[in-house]
């Protein structure tokens, strides 16, 4: 997680709180049977690994062909949309004709935990880029740790306070090292579930309630500077932005909020608020609209 810096220039700093990633536990935490097309997969080799997510730019090619080299007794498995631009397709193409490399594309979200019940690894390849390192905390993780798959990633900050049991790498040596002793075992795959068990997107949620209960309504950042910063253009598009998708972000703004400003002031920050959303990294879009469906309910958000 992180938090924008001109957004850290309204608020006095003991007063920011961030709040990561989290899962659905009690969808992919839930025992049930392995997906019967994953298991087919296995014929052949020892291991097989399990990429879930868009196949994009952020997915490091040159350590994904060091794995493979390192591994030809595992299966690499990636599942998910394939987004990448041109160049990026052919090269993906490329790691495809490897025998021990396939993809399922992209499938149903909803069949994501029987997917990571057959694999034997799950890992997540990315490059080393300065946003990612930093902030990044791919939904996956926990996702995957919730069914007792081991996890094997490359380094983003906010997931090595949970390393071990993640196994959270810093260079291309030591992610091929840990993907090659990776195994499923009783002991491990337990504390993956105990971790993503309390990373719940319900223990999240009342984390972040709590939190805000405890700063008082009377006190907060000079939110009339902060609407101000908004044009008249950029008003409108968030207005737009409200219509949308104000109902789940209306509960939270109205607990943030202090009830003594202005409703004029009120109406644009919540707006700006709202406009943020198509700002934000996908991760970052899906976990507010997590909340949203843990509030209100209604259909699963796919990855």
């Amino acid at each position: 997680g992180g938090c924008a810096k001109p957004l850290k220039e309204f608020v006095e700093p003991e007063r920011i709180m961030v709040a990561t990633n989290g899962c659905d536990f009690s969808d992919y935490g839930q025992p049930g049977p392995p997906d019967p097309e994953t298991i087919s997969l296995h014929e052949g080799f020892r291991r097989l690994a399990v990429y879930g997510g868009n196949i994009n730019e952020r997915i490091d090619f040159e350590l994904v062909r060091r794995i493979a080299d390192a591994s030809p007794d595992t299966r690499l498995l990636f599942v998910g949309a394939n987004k990448l631009e041109p160049a990026g397709s052919t090269e993906f193409s490329e790691i495809l004709a490897r025998p021990n490399v396939c993809t399922l594309g992209s499938v149903d979200p909803d069949r994501l935990p029987s997917i990571y019940r057959a694999a034997d690894l799950g890992f997540i390849p990315f490059v080393r880029d300065k946003l990612i390192s930093e902030n990044g905390f791919p939904l996956k993780t926990l996702e995957m740790a919730a069914t007792g798959l081991p996890v094997v990633s490359t380094l983003m900050r906010p997931l090595l306070p949970h390393s071990p049991p993640l196994a959270v790498t810093t260079t291309h040596e030591e992610f091929v090292a840990a993907f090659l002793h990776a195994e499923r075992e009783p002991q491990l795959s337990g504390a993956l579930r105990e971790l993503a068990a309390a990373n719940d997107y319900d223990s999240r949620f009342a984390t972040i309630v709590e939190h805000l209960a405890s700063i008082s309504r009377h006190e907060g950042p000079r939110l009339d500077v902060l609407a101000e910063a908004y044009s008249e253009e950029t008003s409108s598009a968030l207005l737009e932005a409200l219509l949308r998708d104000g109902r789940s972000l209306r509960h939270i703004y109205d607990l943030v909020l202090p009830e003594f400003v202005f409703p004029d002031i009120r109406a644009k920050f919540m707006t700006g608020i709202l406009s943020a959303l198509d700002l934000l990294p996908s991760p970052v879009r899906q976990m507010i609209r997590r909340v949203k469906r843990k509030i209100f309910g209604g259909p699963r958000i796919a990855e």
